[in-house]
C-alpha cells in the first residue's frame, strides 16, 4: 500500500478535483480507483479489472489502460472517457476523468461520473430545436410555394402581353428591341422562380418523380433544337453523338431529365466563346432485367473551371468569382438544383475541367426499359 505521506497527498488532491469537477460539471462524482506502478518493496494499490486495462483477444492497452492514461495526461491536465452503457434496457452516460497525482510513479486518479440526467436534458432541448427547424423549413417552403404561385402568374401575364405587343405591325425597330428583352429579362425570372421553387421542394423531401413512358429520341430532339439554335446564334459548333444501344422508349420523369441536360447544356453555351464546340453525347452503359444505366456527357472548350473550385461546384448560390457573375449572369442555383435532381433520380454527377481548356461533365442514371 501507498505509505501515509502518499495517501494524505492523495486525499488532498482528490478533494480538491472532486470539488472542481462537481462545480463544473454540475454533477456528483465518485471516487473509483486509485492505480499506481508497482514499485520494489511496495504492493500496488489497484482496484482496476484487467479487462479494462488492456483487451483480452489482443493484449493491446484499451482507452482506460495506464499506457494509454499516461502518454495522454503528458501534455494535458486531465484525460477523459465518455461511455455510453445500457443497464436493464435503460441507457446511461458514464465520464470517466483521470487526472495525475504522481506522474513519476505512475500515480493516478481516476473520477466517475453520471451525465445521463444532462444528456437528457441536452437531448431533449436538440429534439425540440430540430422540431423547430422542421417547422420553420415547412413555413419557408409553403410561403415560397404561394409566391412562386403569384409572381409566375404575373410573369406570365407578361411575357403573353409581350407576345401580344410583339405581333404588331406597326412597331418601330427600337420598340421591337425594347418588347424583346422585356421578354428575355421575364423568362430569365421565371426561370430563376423555377429554380427556388425546386430547390425548395427538395430540402423539404415533396419533390416527386413521374414514372411515365417517354420518347427517348422526341426529348433529345427539343433538346437539341434549343441548343442548337443557342449555339447558332453565339457562333459556336454543337453535336449530339450516341452509342451503344439506347431504347426508343423508356420510363421515367422526362422533364426532370430534360431539365438537368439543358441546365449542363445552357452552361456550356454560356461559358463557351464563339468559334467554341459542344457535344452532347448518350450511350447506353450496362443493362440489367428491366433497368438501363445511361450516360449523358457534356463536353465544351469553354473558359474551364480552377481545380481549386471543382469540389464547390454543386453549392447552392456558389460562384466561382464575381468577374464572371457579371460577365455572364446566372443566380447560382442551377448546378446545385442539377446535382440534386440526378440523385434523387439515383444518379450520379461528375465534372472533369481544367482552366481555359473546358469542361466535361458526365451524369450516370438508372432508367426503366
Amino acid at each position: 500500500m501507498p505509505d501515509p505521506a502518499d495517501r494524505e497527498r492523495y486525499l488532498n488532491h482528490f478533494d480538491l478535483e472532486k470539488s472542481l469537477r462537481s462545480y463544473r460539471e454540475g454533477t456528483e462524482m465518485e471516487p473509483l480507483v486509485i492505480f499506481s506502478k508497482r514499485q520494489s518493496g511496495r504492493k500496488c494499490f489497484v482496484k482496476y479489472s484487467a479487462s479494462m486495462r488492456r483487451d483480452p483477444m489482443t493484449g493491446k492497452p484499451t482507452i482506460f489502460g495506464i499506457e494509454t492514461v499516461a502518454a495522454a495526461l503528458e501534455d494535458q491536465e486531465s484525460y477523459s472517457v465518455d461511455v455510453t452503457c445500457e443497464i436493464d434496457g435503460e441507457i446511461f452516460y458514464k465520464r470517466f476523468m483521470f487526472y495525475a497525482v504522481d506522474a513519476s510513479v505512475n500515480f493516478y486518479v481516476l473520477l466517475k461520473s453520471d451525465y445521463t440526467a444532462m444528456q437528457a436534458a441536452r437531448n431533449e432541448q436538440l429534439k425540440t430545436a430540430l422540431e423547430e427547424a422542421r417547422q420553420a423549413n415547412v413555413a419557408k417552403t409553403a410561403f415560397l410555394s404561394n409566391m412562386s404561385h403569384e409572381i409566375r402568374s404575373t410573369m406570365n401575364a407578361i411575357i403573353g402581353l409581350d407576345n401580344i405587343a410583339l405581333n404588331e405591325d406597326d412597331l418601330s425597330p427600337k420598340t421591337r428591341e425594347h418588347l424583346e428583352q422585356i421578354g428575355v429579362s421575364t423568362r430569365q425570372l421565371l426561370g430563376l422562380i423555377n429554380d427556388i421553387l425546386d430547390m425548395s421542394r427538395i430540402e423539404s423531401g415533396r419533390m416527386v418523380l413521374k414514372t411515365e413512358e417517354f420518347s427517348f429520341s422526341g426529348m433529345i430532339e427539343q433538346i437539341n433544337t434549343m441548343i442548337s439554335g443557342q449555339c447558332r446564334d453565339k457562333g459556336l459548333d454543337y453535336d449530339c453523338v450516341f452509342s451503344g444501344k439506347l431504347e426508343d422508349y423508356y420510363i421515367g420523369d422526362d422533364t426532370k431529365l430534360r431539365q438537368v441536360l439543358i441546365n449542363i447544356l445552357g452552361n456550356a453555351v454560356k461559358f463557351t466563346p464563339s468559334g467554341g464546340r459542344i457535344v452532347l453525347s448518350a450511350e447506353s452503359v450496362v443493362t440489367f432485367e428491366d433497368k438501363s444505366t445511361l450516360r449523358f456527357t457534356v463536353s465544351d472548350t469553354g473558359i474551364g473551371i480552377d481545380r481549386d473550385y471543382l469540389p464547390r461546384l454543386f453549392e447552392a448560390f456558389s460562384q466561382e468569382n464575381i468577374a464572371n457573375t457579371s460577365r455572364y449572369g446566372g443566380s447560382g442555383l442551377g448546378l446545385a438544383l442539377t446535382k440534386n435532381i440526378v440523385e434523387i433520380m439515383n444518379g450520379s454527377i461528375t465534372v472533369e475541367s481544367e482552366k481555359h481548356k473546358g469542361s466535361s461533365c458526365c451524369s450516370r442514371r438508372w432508367q426503366h426499359l
